[in-house]
């Protein structure tokens, strides 16, 4: 069980499940088996960029790296997609290896973490 923390908001990755928390109060749960695509995001705007893990859940479809705008598609689905951010990549990195030991190895994006 680890806990990831950006700002007020957090999240606990357990084994069987992603607990979503504001101020350390849970406000959302999502179980693995939800999860369809797990990836690495960038969105860049006029003066910075933002590098963040999104999680893709059912009902939503797959981003298409390549094809879709980052921005552009977590606009279009804010229901089913969730982002776990981190202030520097080294944390994100961490939180990277965290995932892939109870997802699997991520579906794109790996390119994103490369300075």
């Amino acid at each position: 069980m680890a806990l990831l923390l950006f700002c007020g908001r957090n999240s606990l990755i357990t084994e069987e499940k992603i607990i979503r928390r504001v101020f350390f109060i849970p406000y959302r749960t999502i179980l693995w088996e939800d999860v369809i695509q797990i990836g690495i995001m960038r969105t860049r705007g006029y003066q910075s960029s933002s590098t963040f893990i999104t999680l893709t859940l059912k009902g939503c479809p797959k981003f298409e790296q390549g094809r879709d705008n980052a921005g552009g598609y977590l606009r279009k689905h804010p229901r089913k997609t969730i982002t776990i951010s981190s202030s520097e990549r080294k944390y994100l990195k961490a939180d990277v290896k965290l995932i892939e030991k109870y997802y699997g190895i991520l579906d794109y994006g790996y390119d994103k973490l490369v300075d």
